[in-house]
């Protein structure tokens, strides 16, 4: 095989090595740039990485730490993320590559009962089967991407948890590359490197998992400290509203007494006269109250009435169909949390919708003897995507929209409530019921 030819093969073979870690790198992170841009940062990054490998062909782990400050320097520019998890991303990315190419290279000598030495010797042969490494990881890297996309997104986990966790990765780097440089001197010791290899590629995954536990506890941290505040926002608002409230009871009820005590006068000294029917319509409008419903429960009663109001406000029919919520399953605290959010998002689905005649927004609250149903429906003005139980929003919206859901649902989930999420689409209703267990937590 010629030079030109050898080095126009290896050249492929980077090429796809950085089309796998393009790959790999879009599970965790989202470009800044341009697709103009990144097409030719990518040829700019297998340029930079061939001349990476040129120079330092004899050392591996010198090459192994050059690849490394390269590939995370070119993250930071197209992804504009800490460098601290840039460098993690390039670290595990050289791990798993090395590993798997290490991996595969053995597997090929044992099934073919032959050494590497005589491997090395077939150049079409070797490369033949670099190619199918590589475009085999390629493969691996984008089911993982698509599986991670899905389900991840490492936004809460701090730089000290990424530096901490992918400390395993580098280890690992290091020992796939001793492990290499065994097989070369013992070959007949093939089986149990392989079996070493394998032991590598699952911890290399462990971290991963780690890593995607330590975003979750995190992001349960940042919901319950969201959740907190939003408890107390809301039942500041209540409280505010039910003492507005209780006041105007007091003045209607003192305002009524004076009434009582003009209409007996009206009626000693004219009965006769028409002062006396004025003061009969006056004691039946004040008696009118502004609240809507009466459902035994004065924060509910208030916050609905409020809900109302504005719903009205903005041309949406709001319904009710409400028991005696005396009993309802869920402390006060806690219900107006859950009604506020789940009011607040109908109604703000209802406003985007165009046709006046279509918002509609439908609440029904049942009280039963072992359980407590809740059941809000509203129109929408667009498709709503529901995933294992939970609204899916756009990836721009899902840092700075969605708690209100989540702070819901973290309150059923302390009463032991099932609740559930839909989305009719033949109707365009969004549909959210929840079964309250009676028993107070």
């Amino acid at each position: 095989m010629s030079y030109e030819l050898s080095l126009l093969l290896n050249y492929f073979v980077v090429f796809i090595e950085v089309l796998a870690f393009m790959v790999f790198s879009g599970a965790f992170f989202q470009k800044k740039i341009t697709s103009s841009k990144f097409i030719l940062s990518t040829v700019v990054l297998t340029g930079l990485n061939f001349i990476c490998l040129a120079i330092s062909e004899s050392n591996v782990l010198f090459k192994l730490v050059l690849l490394t400050c390269v590939d995370s320097l070119w993250l930071v520019v197209i992804y504009r993320v800490p460098s601290i998890k840039c460098i993690a991303i390039s670290v595990l990315f050289s791990s798993f590559i090395n590993i798997a190419d290490n991996f595969f290279f053995m597997a090929i000598t044992i099934l073919k009962n032959i050494t590497m030495q005589e491997l090395y010797r077939d150049p079409y042969g070797y490369y033949l089967i670099c190619y199918i490494a590589k475009i085999f990881e390629i493969l691996l890297f984008t089911i993982f991407k698509s599986a991670v996309k899905q389900r991840f997104y490492f936004h809460h986990t701090t730089w000290k948890h990424w530096l901490k966790i992918f400390v395993l990765p580098i280890v690992s780097m290091f020992i796939s590359v001793f492990l290499w440089h065994l097989y070369w001197i013992v070959p007949f010791a093939a089986r149990e490197i392989l079996f070493c290899t394998i032991a590598l590629f699952i911890m290399n995954a462990f971290a991963f998992v780690t890593l995607n536990y330590l975003d979750r506890e995190q992001q349960l941290i940042q919901d319950n400290t969201v959740l907190t505040q939003n408890i107390k926002y809301q039942n500041d608002i209540v409280e505010a509203w039910a003492t507005a409230y209780k006041n105007q009871r007091k003045m209607t009820h003192d305002f009524q007494n004076q009434l009582s005590i003009i209409y007996g006068l009206a009626e000693c000294e004219a009965p006769h006269g028409e002062l006396l029917p004025y003061i009969q319509t006056v004691m039946k409008d004040s008696m009118s109250t502004s609240l809507i419903v009466k459902t035994g429960r004065l924060v509910v009663d208030v916050l609905l009435s409020q809900k109302y109001h504005i719903a009205q406000s903005k041309g949406v029919h709001f319904l009710f169909q409400l028991d005696d919520l005396t009993c309802f399953g869920l402390k006060d605290e806690h219900l107006v949390v859950v009604l506020s959010n789940l009011v607040d998002n109908a109604i703000e689905a209802c406003e985007k919708i165009t046709d006046d005649k279509s918002k509609k927004i439908t609440l029904v609250m049942k009280v039963e003897e072992e359980s407590s149903f809740l059941y809000i429906e509203n129109t929408t003005a667009f498709p709503v995507k529901v995933l294992d139980n939970q609204v899916v929003l756009p990836s721009k919206r899902s840092e700075e929209h969605g708690y209100g859901l989540k702070n819901v649902a973290a309150i059923l989930n302390r009463y032991k409530a099932v609740f559930a999420i839909a989305y009719k689409e033949d109707s365009s209703l969004f549909c959210f019921s929840a079964q309250i267990p009676e028993t107070l937590s």
